[in-house]
């Protein structure tokens, strides 16, 4: 087993393109996204309905529940995400762990290299844990 392999195997969250999701998890994904508590939430909640790809859903493996969104376009060698976590699973270190799964997808799917990532969370009261989350996506890729 490689040390990709364990590594995904232990992460407890999987990434799984919009297309390949249920239809229970699609409408699980709209119910969160229009929460009055997400109505002032930026990046891939405003775009889930719109974009035609490049949309991802980050699972948690053990409950099989949608608990972010992530959008990543660009070419390969400047892919440059934008992730949403549910203010259910918030503030508990959920974002590294999803930050984590998203390289390594993205890496097992020919992604070798970073573009400009742009941070704005609602009122930037997000700005600095996603500042952090940005240098650990961008550490995934450096050599």
């Amino acid at each position: 087993m490689s040390r990709t392999t364990l590594y995904i195997e232990k992460n407890p969250y999987k990434i799984v393109p919009k297309d390949k999701l249920t239809d229970e998890h699609l409408l699980y994904i709209n119910e969160r996204i229009d929460a009055p508590e997400h109505k002032d939430d930026k990046g891939p909640p405003k775009v889930w309905n719109t974009y035609p790809n490049g949309l991802y859903a980050v699972i948690e493996k053990s409950s099989n529940t949608p608990v972010g969104l992530i959008e990543a376009s660009g070419p390969s060698e400047s892919v440059a995400p934008g992730w949403w976590l549910d203010s259910q699973v918030r503030g508990k270190g959920n974002g590294n762990k999803m930050v984590d799964a998203l390289a390594e997808y993205l890496k097992l799917h020919g992604v070798t290299g970073v573009g400009k990532i742009i941070i704005q969370s609602a009122g930037g009261v997000h700005d600095a844990a996603s500042e952090k989350l940005k240098r650990r996506y961008q550490a995934h890729f450096s050599v």
